[in-house]
């Protein structure tokens, strides 16, 4: 890291590969390994809501049945 008054292609080069490194440790689904955009919307992944949807159509008819 350096101050400077100018911007230089290696400083840009720099930023784009720490956002990327961000981006992949803050937005990895654990579950799939891909980058899932909605742990950082959301705070869950589209795998983890698709697993509690499924789930919650079973209780939803024990509990008419009852």
């Amino acid at each position: 890291m350096r101050l400077s008054p100018s911007v230089e292609r290696h400083d840009v080069a720099e930023a784009v590969r720490l956002m990327k490194v961000a981006m992949q440790q803050s937005a990895t689904d654990p579950t799939t390994g891909t980058i899932d955009m909605d742990c950082i919307n959301i705070g869950v992944s589209s795998s983890v809501r698709q697993a509690r949807s499924e789930l919650s159509i079973p209780v939803l008819v024990l509990q008419r049945s009852k």
